[in-house]
């Protein structure tokens, strides 16, 4: 039996995010001139990966020393994170704006032990049809929640992938077909669980050298941090 990945690192709620810019490198293939004139694109879907960069709040001795702890344990890009979707009506950045959000509580020695993470868990839609490998459009059972145009999903397995999808349009005669970006990096079956509310992207940093954290006397630090996909 192969032995699972390990599951990555959640973020901690201890530290509140804001200017969070999640970015698709849309990858696209240039033909030769066409006789016309006209430009050929092809539009690489399936090598479209996201990006994620975010600005961290860092003020309080609890806050410096969480942070401290994330960067040494993310140990630059070799380790990974699972980062939430940080809608504001439930992500950390809430916390500062006095809105409350569902946290999970854990005591069993992991790396935020004496804090909490993002509950993970969420409201569901489910597969109508098996969706496979590079596939655009995917048809959805819209019960008990129905997905809209621009909202991200994520799809979980037992594997420990963490698929990140936005939905581009929805169509069809019973509007159960629904355009997604990037394409479906692996199948799933039908009635596969898609999570709606709460969706996550496995991420590492973008470089070596980021969370370079500065700190000065008596002033909240907001140190920039960029995340890419991993898949």
């Amino acid at each position: 039996m192969a032995i699972p990945p390990p599951e990555p690192m959640r973020w901690p709620t201890t530290l509140a995010v804001t200017d969070v810019q999640w970015q698709l490198e849309n990858v696209s293939r240039n033909g030769g001139p066409s006789i016309s004139g006209e430009d050929q694109v092809a539009y690489g879907g399936s090598m479209s990966r996201w990006t994620l960069s975010l600005t961290v709040v860092v003020g309080s001795r609890t806050e410096i020393k969480c942070y401290r702890a994330l960067m040494a344990a993310l140990q630059g890009r070799a380790n990974t994170i699972l980062m939430p979707a940080f809608e504001l009506n439930w992500s950390p950045a809430s916390q500062a704006y006095g809105v409350t959000f569902n946290v999970c509580t854990f005591d069993d020695g992991a790396t935020f032990a004496d804090g909490s993470y993002f509950e993970m868990t969420g409201t569901y839609a489910y597969l109508a049809f098996a969706a496979n490998e590079l596939d655009s459009t995917i048809y959805i059972t819209a019960s008990p929640y129905v997905p809209t145009p621009g909202q991200y999903i994520g799809f979980n397995d037992d594997d420990g992938n963490h698929d990140f999808h936005v939905i581009a349009c929805k169509s069809g005669p019973d509007g159960r077909a629904y355009m997604i970006e990037p394409a479906m990096r692996r199948r799933y079956e039908s009635s596969q669980a898609i999570l709606c509310e709460r969706p996550q992207c496995e991420m590492r940093l973008a470089s070596d050298t980021e969370g370079q954290l500065t700190i000065s006397r008596e002033q909240y630090q907001t140190p920039t941090l960029k995340f890419v996909e991993v898949f």
